[in-house]
């Protein structure tokens, strides 16, 4: 297993790990997802968030293991377990690895300039670091414009727009972030899409995917509180974001994790390994030690379950 400590950090699926996922290190596909107590799950939630989606995964584990692997002695804890570590130098440059990115693609209709302006992160409390929206413009019966956006993935109700004239689509901002989108006017000429350009540390590329259709009317209504007669474009938006640094971020939520919690990572009684990251947690003047003996215990405590469960 290549490297079997940040296989059972991630605690995920030889076969539901995608490599084309930014931050993506080899799962054997034998390996299969533990079933964690719900102490060490209450520690996971924290360190990964509720429902973390693969990048986010990817991205949290590689920022936990460096921490381990940048102090002299606690490396060690990761070689016993498997001595093969291919993640390690990370020779990946952090401009390429954690760009935050903006992807608009228009779908049908007449090409139109796209801005992209303002911030957006993933969420600790989640864990998702990649949102998927749909945009669409259609014109009511009485040729005014309509705009609706919608979160895609969630029970969230789509956000529905009026405005004079579908030639000029006013700026919105995408539900549940900060960011904000502004259309030109149509060009049939295309000429300033599919470029790519950087705006404050942020990777914004518009493509125009003519081969696509615009729903129906019928199936824009499902969407929109306003009724259309027809649609006249649509685009799909994603947001690819990065986690916030863990030693900056959940620090303080570590430390509100109740006795109880910690007796089902470090135990109850003094046993090494725990006996050492426990005491590194407790004592330990900084955050990066803590954090790394944090991480080594749980990695450790699923090998416990691995192995109980397998015999």
């Amino acid at each position: 297993m290549i490297n079997h400590a940040r296989t059972l950090l991630l605690n995920l699926s030889g076969v539901a790990a995608n490599r084309l996922v930014d931050g993506y290190e080899y799962v054997p596909t034998t390996f299969k997802q533990i079933t964690l107590p719900s102490g060490l799950n209450v520690i996971r939630g924290v360190l990964f968030g509720q429902q973390p989606d693969q990048r986010f995964l990817n991205l949290r584990a590689r920022e936990l293991l460096s921490y381990v692997h940048a102090i002299d002695g606690l490396a060690g804890y990761v070689k016993a377990l498997d001595p093969r570590i291919t993640y390690w130098p990370d020779n990946t440059a952090e401009s390429v690895l954690y760009r935050r990115k903006v992807t608009v693609t228009q779908t049908a209709a007449t090409p139109r300039t796209v801005a992209v302006s303002g911030e957006f992160a993933a969420s600790n409390a989640t864990g998702v670091s990649t949102n998927n929206y749909f945009v669409g413009v259609g014109a009511t019966a009485e040729n005014t414009g309509v705009l609706v956006t919608q979160k895609l993935g969630t029970t969230e109700p789509a956000v529905t727009t009026t405005f004079a004239s579908t030639d000029h689509i006013p700026a919105f901002v995408l539900p549940q972030t900060q960011v904000t989108v502004r259309f030109g006017a149509p060009d049939a000429s295309g000429l300033l899409l599919n470029s790519a350009s950087s705006v404050g540390g942020t990777l914004v590329e518009s493509n125009y995917a003519g081969a696509g259709s615009l729903i129906s009317a019928t199936e824009f209504n499902t969407l929109s509180s306003v009724p259309v007669t027809d649609v006249r474009a649509s685009w799909a938006l994603a947001l690819r974001a990065n986690p916030s640094p863990a030693i900056a971020t959940i620090m303080p939520a570590l430390e509100l994790i109740g006795g109880p919690v910690l007796f089902d990572l470090f135990g109850e009684h003094t046993v090494e390994p725990y006996t050492t990251f426990k005491n590194l947690w407790y004592a330990h003047r900084l955050p990066a030690y803590r954090l790394a003996a944090f991480t080594l215990a749980l990695i450790y405590r699923t090998e416990a379950l691995r192995l109980k469960l397998n015999g």
